[in-house]
């Protein structure tokens, strides 16, 4: 009879519940989720990272912005080319600024490192300002200059990156463990909302849902 075998199953899935282990509740997996992306954290450590890759693209832009500035000279095209190259610079400049306010104080090597980024961008705003558009052999020497001090400042950031994923430790293996279990807190904290029991409405029998486990009850 269909009843029988239902009762037993129930009593079969009501058994395995109470075996399992007492997860951690959901707002306590939240929290630890969320504290996780503080300064220094695993998760601090990505938006550090992150924020820096953006740094280092703009530079990659400004390189390539020297190039048309260095076409530009003399010519009417002048203006608007060394234009670009003032607003990506002071669109580094504020990005720069965010690296800063995001990275762990604790973090020397990381600190010390933007500071020189700061220092570096403030004298190619001074240089990039100063150009004049005549093609002059100061102005080409300038472009020259800046074209190598973007260089130095893509390499400078790579150093800063590296050392915001390892908080200023140098180990590797250790912060990648760290990032991993951010991560792990942050998928638990989401699996432990989902619903205990669902019906399946396809095929014979229920279906129940614990997890991430799957198991059928039939009657």
């Amino acid at each position: 009879m269909r009843v029988p075998q239902l009762i037993l199953s129930l009593f079969l899935l009501f058994t395995f519940v109470v075996a399992l282990p007492v997860p951690a509740p959901v707002d306590a997996l939240v929290e630890r989720a969320q504290s996780a992306s503080k300064k220094g954290s695993a998760a601090g450590r990505k938006k550090e990272a992150a924020g820096i890759d953006k740094n280092i693209n703009i530079q990659k832009q400004e390189q390539k912005d020297v190039k048309k500035v260095q076409k530009a000279e003399g010519t009417k095209d002048f203006k608007k080319q060394s234009g670009q190259l003032n607003k990506d610079i002071a669109k580094g400049q504020k990005q720069r600024e965010k690296n800063q306010k995001n990275a762990d104080p604790k973090n020397k090597q990381l600190n010390d490192g933007l500071k020189k980024v700061q220092g570096a961008q403030a004298k190619e705003s001074k240089q990039a300002k100063g150009l004049k558009g005549n093609n002059s052999k100061q102005d080409q020497a300038t472009l020259k200059k800046l074209s190598g001090e973007f260089k130095g400042g893509e390499q400078q950031n790579k150093k800063n990156k590296q050392a915001a994923l390892n908080g200023g430790k140098g180990g590797k293996k250790g912060n990648k463990r760290d990032v991993e279990e951010a991560e792990e807190i942050e998928t638990h904290a989401t699996v432990a909302q989902w619903p205990l029991t669902s019906y399946n409405p396809h095929g014979n029998g229920l279906y129940w849902k614990i997890a991430d486990m799957d198991m059928w009850g039939w009657y």
